[in-house]
């Protein structure tokens, strides 16, 4: 009965840490295809109005000529150049220095209608699709295997401090099952508290004050360094929620496995009593 026990916890731990591992994949995957699809009609609108704003700032600059463009076949046409800032400014960021520097030299070019600010507003519209395209790829891409890699660590570093190293003579004196569960519980919180330490080591080392600025550093892209005197946004705080959520997910699953499996220790360890007591029967009755 006792051996049915440890592998039906065994059985259950198992197949409760695969449906959490799923369930966080499928969940990551569901955000990262829409946000994915989201951020490419975002691109495709800049390129599209990028372009109708050239078409714009021929119509209005260089000499009529017999042949005019078919402006029904584009998906993106500007009557004027308040309508062109007006598109824009839905779709850039207000409270960034380098997207504000792209509302200005609109403001400019329908003012002046110079071709120098027109380029410059190329080269920062350009700068800004490659920088979101290169943000796309690496959001997309999984990065489980460098927390996988921590809390494997945290396990062994944990182990090792309570089973190899000054902890191991005091707990090699308990023979109950009440010293086992102890030593696995103070275990599994020494595990979650390295794990913890390493993490908020690492953010401090290779996170700067903004995300997008750190990204910007790891890219080496001189674009879109958030302005100091700016809060924190909302969008910043809702991520540092969500990477504190999945902390504790981490945990909680890490936890709730080690008590599954101090259970199963639990079961075995009374089969073995059981057996042995009935090996001592057996030798006296001899």
């Amino acid at each position: 009965m006792d051996n049915i026990f440890t592998v039906i916890a065994g059985f259950f731990s198992g197949s409760l840490f695969t449906a959490l591992v799923t369930k966080s994949t499928s969940d990551n995957s569901i955000r990262v295809d829409n946000i994915t699809k989201e951020r490419k009609k975002w691109r495709d609108d800049l390129r599209d109005g990028l372009q109708a704003l050239h078409r714009l700032y021929q119509r209005t600059t260089l000499p009529k000529s017999g042949k005019q463009p078919e402006e029904d076949k584009f998906p993106v046409v500007f009557h004027s150049y308040h309508e062109a800032k007006c598109f824009f400014q839905c779709r850039l960021n207000p409270n960034d220095e380098e997207d504000r520097k792209i509302l200005d030299e609109l403001e400019e070019l329908q003012q002046k209608k110079n071709f120098l600010t027109l380029k410059n507003i190329d080269s920062a519209v350009s700068t800004l699709l490659k920088f979101d395209w290169d943000r796309a790829k690496y959001e997309s891409t999984p990065h489980f295997i460098g927390k996988l890699f921590l809390i494997l660590l945290s396990l062994v570093v944990a182990f090792y401090i309570i089973f190899k190293g000054c902890l191991s003579d005091k707990l090699a004196a308990f023979k109950d099952y009440l010293a086992l569960c102890c030593s696995v519980l103070v275990f599994l919180m020494t595990a979650v508290a390295i794990y913890g330490i390493i993490s908020f080591v690492v953010d401090k080392l290779i996170r700067c004050h903004k995300d997008a600025e750190c990204f910007c550093q790891f890219l080496n892209l001189p674009y879109r360094k958030p302005p100091s005197e700016y809060s924190e946004s909302k969008d910043d705080k809702n991520e540092k929620d969500n990477d504190c959520c999945s902390f504790w997910r981490v945990m909680s699953a890490l936890m709730l496995f080690g008590l599954i499996c101090l259970f199963g220790f639990g079961a075995y360890m009374k089969s073995e009593s059981s057996n042995s007591q009935s090996e001592k029967k057996a030798i006296v009755v001899d």
